[in-house]
């Protein structure tokens, strides 16, 4: 582990927001984004049929993480569009994830 490693790490710990990654709590930065920045991670058909705002989450790496994960966050869920290890030297400092609100249930009747 190098040191920036252990400082993201740090940081995520102590301002990073609670959240539940499969039943697991874990805490992250999360940010919204913009519709023309979500395009370049993940393309025109997930933007125009993600709910907005489009949110870019980070993650001390060695959590899992995977495209079927499902993220509480602000007592809403999330999916996960896509997930990138960020990487120094070979060594992982966050995992960043691109995420979007799943639409609630249809109400029975409507």
């Amino acid at each position: 582990m190098i040191l920036m490693d252990d400082r993201l790490a740090a940081m995520i710990d102590k301002v990073g927001e609670p959240c539940v990654i499969d039943t697991v709590n874990q805490k992250g930065l999360f940010h919204s984004i913009s519709t023309g920045l979500a395009r370049i991670y993940v393309g025109d058909a997930a933007v125009n049929s993600a709910l907005r705002p489009i949110r870019k989450a980070y993650f001390k790496p060695g959590i899992t993480l995977t495209d079927s994960s499902e993220i509480t966050y602000r007592s809403k869920e999330y999916k996960v569009l896509k997930i990138e290890e960020v990487r120094h030297i070979n060594e992982p400092l966050v995992l960043m994830a691109i995420i979007a609100e799943v639409p609630p249930p249809e109400s029975p009747g409507t």
